[in-house]
């Protein structure tokens, strides 16, 4: 149970266009029932906590982590509305609930907030989110980079150009430089590869420097400075686990990291996932 004195517990689905809202009432056995569906838009949201601020006062709301991000957390407490982002992985899960719709989640959020049975996560200021944005920018590109590789390798092999020696080194690329085709259409289209690499290419090294030129400014500077002291741990690794795992004050044990970095796997979208890299 909360000791503040909550006059309702708002429980809200989330979704790209809807808001589910249910409330609860402060009685611990009191009536939890579900309010309707939103859009999911600032002045929908604004009007609707408007209203339910004038009819309780003060209230206590609530909404799983997931992909919509922040964006409501932020706006919520801007109006002085207490606001939760709950771990979905830490939601009591009863074996009879078998059947899950909006109406039904956003009523099971209200009636275990007030319970006190929700587990918070941290939350990242503007800023974190940014810097997060940035690391997965430069992952994107990484993955980029990847898959450019493999198409000039792959439009080798299938020409039978083998080089004997490594790939990818300085002797490699002026080794590709110096590739032809008795086609036309085949040197335009390896030559178009070899440009797209490039690009790509450039494109980190431009990240990296812009990370370089803002990790100064972040809040979590010192922790990145921090893991760089353990061993096998650079500054992109260390960048990364902080960006994506906050001050680390939300596991208290090792393997509640690893618990939450697979819940980023499942809910982040494939092209912000990553393994790092130096």
């Amino acid at each position: 149970m909360h000791s503040e004195n909550i006059a309702a517990y708002i429980g809200l689905d989330v979704h790209k266009e809807t808001l589910a809202v249910a409330i609860a009432a402060p009685e611990r056995l009191g009536e939890v029932r579900y309010y309707g569906t939103i859009n999911n838009e600032a002045q929908a949201v604004r009007r609707l906590f408007q209203k339910l601020q004038g009819l309780y006062g003060n209230i206590l709301s609530c909404y799983e982590a997931g992909p919509c991000g922040f964006g409501l957390y932020h706006q919520l407490t801007a109006m002085n509305i207490k606001c939760q982002v709950i771990a979905p992985s830490r939601i009591p899960k009863s074996p009879t609930d078998r059947i899950k719709n909006d109406h039904r989640d956003a009523i099971s959020l209200a009636r275990l907030l007030r319970a006190g049975e929700l587990t918070p996560v941290w939350i990242p200021d503007l800023t974190h989110e940014a810097m997060r944005d940035l690391i997965r920018a430069r992952a994107a590109a990484k993955r980029d980079s990847r898959v450019a590789r493999q198409r000039i390798l792959s439009m080798l092999l299938r020409t039978d150009k083998r080089y004997a020696g490594k790939h990818w080194t300085g002797k490699h690329r002026t080794w590709l430089a110096n590739q032809s085709f008795s086609q036309p259409s085949q040197q335009i289209a390896f030559q178009h590869y070899c440009q797209s690499l490039e690009q790509i290419e450039d494109r980190i090294l431009q990240l990296d420097q812009e990370i370089s030129r803002l990790l100064p400014e972040w809040s979590l500077c010192n922790l990145v400075c921090q893991l760089q002291a353990l061993k096998g741990v650079g500054q992109l690794i260390a960048i990364t686990l902080v960006a994506e795992l906050g001050d680390f004050r939300d596991f208290p044990i090792p393997n509640s990291s690893w618990l939450f970095w697979d819940w980023c796997q499942v809910n982040i979208p494939v092209e912000t996932v990553f393994v790092p890299e130096e």
